[in-house]
C-alpha cells in the first residue's frame, strides 16, 4: 500500500500578478488624457468682476433733538410687525360670515326690524360684531356682557344709541344661541387646545 504524502503549502511564496487585458486599455486612456488634465490645470483662472454697491447718501436730520429725547433708549426686546400693504390693512378679522348667518341677517325683517335698522346690518357689519364678540370673550369661559360689548361696538362701528340698542340684543342672542349651539367659540383660534391625537373637528 502505497502512502499518500500531503504537498506543504509554502506560504511565503509570492502570489504572481495577473494583468486583466481591461486594465492596460484603462492605463492607456488615463496617459492620454494626463495632459488634457494637465494643460486644464495650467489655465490661470479668469478674474472676479468686481461688484458695483451703491454707496447711499447720508443726511442729517436737523430736528432729531426735537423729535427724539436725549434720554432715549433703543428698547432691547425684539417687536415683530408685519406691515400690511393695500387692502390687506383692512382685512382683519377672523369670524367669516356662513349661509346660516345670512338665512337669519335676511329674515330680521320678519321679526319686527324696521328697513332702516335691516340695512344698517350688513353682511360686513355683523362679521365685525361678531369678530368684536369673540375677541373680547377671548379664552375666558364667560361671555363679554351685553353691555360692554354695546358700548365697543358703538366705538368701533361709529353707531348711535339707538341703533345699537336695538340691532346688538338680537346680534348678542344670537351669537350666544350658535356658541351654545356648537359648544366652542366662532373663530378657530380660541379654540381650548387639544391632544393632536384628536381626530373630532
Amino acid at each position: 500500500m502505497k502512502k499518500i504524502e500531503q504537498s506543504i503549502l509554502e506560504v511565503h511564496r509570492r502570489i504572481p500578478v495577473v494583468r486583466a487585458i481591461a486594465a492596460d486599455g484603462v492605463q492607456n486612456d488615463f496617459v492620454k488624457s494626463l495632459p488634457v488634465l494637465q494643460k486644464k490645470l495650467s489655465v490661470p483662472p479668469a478674474a472676479k468682476k468686481t461688484l458695483n454697491i451703491p454707496i447711499g447718501d447720508v443726511t442729517i436730520d436737523q430736528d432729531y433733538n426735537k423729535d427724539v429725547s436725549p434720554t432715549f433708549q433703543l428698547p432691547t426686546i425684539y417687536v415683530k410687525h408685519i406691515k400690511k400693504i393695500g387692502d390687506e390693512a383692512d382685512v382683519s378679522l377672523d369670524y367669516v360670515i356662513d349661509i346660516e348667518d345670512e338665512v337669519w341677517i335676511k329674515g330680521l325683517g320678519s321679526q319686527g326690524v324696521t328697513k332702516d335698522l335691516c340695512k344698517a346690518l350688513t353682511f360686513d357689519k355683523f362679521e365685525t360684531i361678531i369678530n368684536i364678540l369673540e375677541r373680547y370673550t377671548g379664552l375666558s369661559k364667560e361671555p363679554i356682557p351685553q353691555v360692554n360689548a354695546t358700548k365697543v361696538v358703538m366705538d368701533e362701528l361709529q353707531w348711535t344709541e339707538a341703533t345699537a340698542s336695538k340691532l346688538l340684543p338680537l346680534v348678542y342672542t344670537y351669537w350666544l344661541g350658535k356658541r351654545t349651539k356648537y359648544g366652542k367659540p366662532l373663530c378657530r383660534k380660541y379654540w381650548p387646545q387639544v391632544n393632536s391625537s384628536d381626530t373630532n373637528p
